[in-house]
């Protein structure tokens, strides 16, 4: 079941990337997550990202942040600590974060502006979110 969401919703996103690509000015700034979509692995990462906050900065340094302090979400905010973003693939809406040494392989995004959706490759999460 799990895996029929995961491709319901991958499935989604293919088909709604094409509706507007992603570009620095379009991307960068700070994006507040305001729900969280599907089944998480853990409920305190999932609540965590319920409180999550996403900031692309036009210097392309990246931050995540929220209030809540799982043991999850503090090792992923610790990989992705120091880190920058870039759009890897326009036309995937990808975005990567990391650095130059790790190819930014620490964490991909892919990007649905038009249902204002964030999906977490790794992961499979899947988040709604909103540009502040």
């Amino acid at each position: 079941m799990k895996n029929k969401i995961y491709l319901l919703l991958l499935f989604l996103f293919s088909c709604t990337h094409f509706s507007q690509e992603i570009s620095k000015e379009n991307i960068q700034g700070t994006w507040n997550v305001v729900e969280t979509v599907g089944k998480f692995p853990d409920k305190s990462l999932q609540k965590s990202f319920q409180n999550a906050i996403f900031i692309f900065s036009p210097n392309n340094n990246f931050e995540l942040k929220t209030n809540s302090k799982g043991k999850l979400f503090s090792e992923i905010n610790a990989m992705t600590k120091n880190t920058k973003w870039i759009i890897s693939d326009q036309n995937l809406n990808e975005i990567r974060i990391g650095n130059k040494k790790d190819k930014y392989s620490i964490m991909s995004i892919q990007v649905s502006l038009s249902k204002k959706l964030f999906y977490l490759k790794e992961t499979g999460i899947v988040l709604k979110v909103e540009k502040k």
